[in-house]
């Protein structure tokens, strides 16, 4: 789902429970305790105020917002950035929590379809009303709900102003159970904020409470783009990639490795920097513009140390318009303002970054006559803060010079300078970490040799899950690493059996393993049988050998500038993303595959041996770029094809793996590529499930032999059948229009045509009411498709001036028929479910419109 296609949904959703849209507010609020626009709820709190009355009392928005405060993370952290996109729906004084809680999981469920197994919930430990309704509403069992502190959970505009406890929904990008130690950490996904706003913060601290209580909620379309699009960072999505790409060609820079962070941060900037100069504002030296200006700055110098020493952040401007421009007209009002405006900071920038350097020069001067050898904090910051010179850089020249940085002196700065944007609100937090178990020996792992061993319990703890956390003082169990997916299986004594659910290596060699139990049998410091599901683990081994030869075929028929750039190995088929610019054509993709199923019929000898790091990469073996190794590796070797720093599971001969098939092969970044293959078993079960389709698809388009003829036979068939389909459906508008036009009803001077129409679908629906609106020049128009249910108002600019709304009169049919409906004022839509009530309701539209009209 694209994200356009998720901020539509979105107002189309809140459209059909009686929201009103309106527009983002200016990235630049008139209130003066905020820097910038930080949330959707920044233009309405005169409204929960009550200082002013809304126009609606449902409102649903799509607000852009500017975030400064986590700066520093992005391009590190794969969902912080500074422009987002939030999608808000609002209360004031309306409905609140348990509305407010249905429209979100009705949303997320029916509309987005996400997994409901996927999402739990945060709530404010004090709310105890918000967990009861999460379990009362979505039925969320109490595991799924977390309970936090006001740290986390209760949502605050600013120092003072509106503000009430919160509760947010996650999406779970792991498997298998997790501990609130593991939370939210990279594995959960925060989506979506609902904010119940009760109390108005005063400057005292005193929270008093609002007269009406209002809602709050803000979904972040980058993220909820990244889940939709099952990516794992937001500028994986089409939300950032075609920016990313014209930035990677125009800096000759490939998205990959030390490269990902610039340009990322570079196309985060470009987008606060195109909205706030579309907005007016313009670089300086004071407060926003100051912002704007360091925006600038810090993304010329990330390209400036990529090798280039001309402007190029104007250049981009038209892609984001084009991008963005269909949503945000002001975007397209002045967009070589715009360019121009970003042109002209990065000449002045690069004249100031010559002076940063003569002041670094001429500063370390002084200190060397002086016989000091530490550059202070104040003089760091000046430099980063006026000059714009990165930390890391100074870092890199004083080290050149034997200079030590005053790092401490130099955060005292930094903190100062952050207090400025004086937003206090949540700020995320990654929690991370995973207990090392340094109390206990290290895990022999036999698992190379043996899928069995008798083992000694060392530990055993229960988890709120109610499983166990084991170690033990050996094991056969393969632990998540390198790409490849844990072993599964059993532990078993004669007390009982229980199963292995999940198995993880910890960077201090103990093997951790996750036991789920019937009963209680294990204890500490008895022995138990360990199996390895052989299964489970073959496949995986056939996988993984399979990643190695994939490599091999890749590089031979590539080229060697080809390098593994990520993998990750199941039991069901495996994923291998390598560095190419090009997309493979047919020709190569059966070339590579031949080559991988020549060396599984060679039935090469797969053999292992343990070297130091050093001498494993004289002897030509080929490491994963950012992975970390020990001091002695693991060495697999295939024949004289393939020579890789490997510790994980393989097969002893390459004809094992019996078959090899591509099933996919796509581009995930500029320069990276992905291939998803499937071996052995699982590739015989590939095909057989295409033999299967092949004899159903032959069958459904009755025809026998050759699938292709068949098909293209039935296309033609197809094709034939629609244009005749073509001409009776047109022949059917005009009958339709002729007898509603003979029967149209009259109130007010207005034409009323309702009717349920038989045989058309919504296309047609909406041409046969274009044909109508043609020959009538007063008119109400409401029809309804009786297969399909589909609901159609439209309404003429008098009949608008009369005060009548087209989607609330479709909201108010669908909901009289068991449906949902909206839409703006000159057109509205929906779906009915009970075509007999519709029937009563348009028999009838004089009364409806009449009540509209008092």
């Amino acid at each position: 789902m694209l994200s356009s296609t998720i901020r539509e949904s979105f107002i189309n959703y809140f459209l059909s429970q009686g929201h009103m849209k309106l527009p983002g507010s200016s990235l630049v609020p008139s209130d003066p305790s905020l820097l910038f626009t930080i949330a959707g709820m920044v233009q309405f709190k005169p409204y929960f105020l009550e200082e002013l009355s809304p126009p609606s009392k449902r409102v649903a928005t799509v607000q852009t917002c500017l975030r400064v405060n986590d700066i520093d993370q992005i391009g590190y952290s794969s969902r912080h950035v500074t422009l987002l996109e939030m999608l808000g729906n609002f209360s004031f004084g309306d409905y609140f929590k348990e509305e407010a809680i249905h429209f979100a999981w009705e949303f997320v469920l029916d509309y987005l379809k996400l997994p409901r197994e996927k999402l739990l919930v945060t709530v404010y430990e004090q709310d105890e009303e918000s967990l009861l309704l999460w379990q009362k509403v979505a039925g969320l069992s109490t595991d799924k709900i977390i309970s936090l502190g006001e740290e986390d959970n209760f949502w605050r505009m600013g120092e003072t102003g509106p503000c009430g406890p919160a509760s947010e929904i996650y999406y779970d990008r792991g498997e298998g159970p997790f501990s609130l130690n593991d939370f939210p950490g990279d594995r959960f996904v925060e989506f979506w904020n609902l904010v119940f706003i009760q109390y108005n913060a005063q400057d005292s601290g005193i929270l008093i409470p609002l007269p009406k209580k209002n809602i709050d909620t803000g979904m972040g379309l980058e993220r909820m783009s990244a889940i939709m699009q099952k990516k794992d960072s937001v500028f994986e999505t089409d939300v950032f990639q075609p920016i990313i790409n014209t930035l990677s060609q125009m800096l000759n820079a490939q998205y990959k490795e030390s490269n990902i962070v610039t340009l990322r941060i570079i196309a985060d900037h470009l987008r606060s920097i195109t909205f706030l100069l579309s907005e007016g504002l313009t670089p300086s030296n004071e407060w926003r513009g100051y912002v704007l200006r360091r925006l600038i700055r810090r993304s010329f110098l990330k390209g400036y140390r990529l090798g280039t020493t001309k402007p190029f952040l104007y250049k981009v401007v038209p892609e984001i318009v084009s991008l963005m421009g269909e949503f945000y007209p002001t975007l397209k009002d002045k967009p070589g303002w715009v360019a121009e405006g970003v042109k002209a900071e990065e000449e002045k920038f690069l004249k100031t970054l010559g002076r940063g350097l003569d002041y670094f020069a001429e500063h370390l001067d002084k200190l060397k006559s002086e016989k000091i050898t530490i550059f202070s904090g104040k003089d760091a910051f000046f430099l980063y803060d006026t000059y714009g010179f990165p930390l890391e850089l100074q870092t890199e020249l004083l080290q050149e010079e034997n200079f030590t940085l005053d790092t401490e002196s130099f955060n005292e700065e930094m903190s100062k300078q952050r207090s400025f944007s004086k937003f206090q609100g949540k700020e995320e937090t990654e929690k991370t970490g995973i207990a090392l178990y340094e109390e206990f020996p290290a895990t022999e792992f036999i698992g190379y040799s043996s899928l069995e061993a008798e083992a000694t319990v060392l530990m055993c703890e229960k988890r709120e899950d109610g499983n166990l956390t084991c170690l033990f003082d050996v094991t056969p169990f393969y632990g998540f690493g390198g790409g490849e997916l844990p072993d599964f299986g059993l532990v078993k004594n004669p007390e009982g059996v229980g199963q292995i659910i999940d198995v993880y290596s910890t960077d201090t060699g103990r093997i951790v393993h996750i036991v789920q139990l019937e009963k209680e049998f294990i204890r500490k410091g008895e022995r138990v049988i360990l199996e390895v599901d052989a299964s489970r683990r073959k496949d995986m081994e056939i996988h993984h050998t399979c990643t190695h030869l994939l490599q091999a075929a890749l590089r031979k028929l590539l080229g060697s500038q080809v390098t593994q750039a990520g993998s990750s190995v199941s039991p069901d088929y495996f994923r291998f993303d390598y560095t190419y610019h090009n997309q493979l054509t047919s020709k190569e993709i059966i070339s590579i595959e031949s080559l991988v199923n020549e060396y599984i019929r060679n039935d090469y000898e797969v053999n292992y041996c343990t070297r130091t790091y050093k001498e494993a990469l004289d002897m030509g073996a080929t490491a994963l770029f950012g992975e970390k190794y020990g001091e002695e590796v693991r060495i697999v070797k295939i024949n004289n094809i393939s020579t890789e720093l490997c510790g994980g599971t393989h097969l002893k001969r390459t004809g094992e793996a019996g078959l090899f098939l591509i099933l996919k092969e796509e581009g995930v970044g500029a320069g990276l590529r992905r291939i998803e293959a499937v071996s052995g078993k699982k590739a015989l079960d590939y095909l057989n499930r295409l033999r299967q389709e092949r004899e159903t698809s032959l069958g459904l388009i009755k025809q026998s032999g050759d699938l292709v003829q068949g098909i293209n036979n039935f296309l033609n068939d197809y094709k034939q059948l629609q244009q005749q389909k073509e001409i009776l459906v047109n022949h059917l508008i005009t009958i339709c229009k002729g007898r509603l036009l003979a029967n149209t009803q009259s109130y007010d001077n207005l034409q009323i045509i309702s009717s349920v129409i038989d045989h058309l679908d919504q296309k047609s629906i909406r041409i046969l009411a274009d044909e109508l609106r043609n020959s009538l020049k007063e008119y109400i128009i409401v029809l309804v498709g009786k297969e399909s249910g589909y609901l159609f108002v439209s309404l003429s600019e008098s009949a608008i001036k009369k005060g009548l709304h087209a989607g609330k009169i479709a909201g108010e049919i669908a909901q009289r028929a068991e449906g949902k409906g909206g839409g703006n004022i000159e057109s509205g839509q929906g779906g009915v479910k009970d075509i007999d009530k519709a029937c009563l309701v348009l028999n009838d539209m004089v009364s409806l419109i009449s009540i509209f009209l008092k």
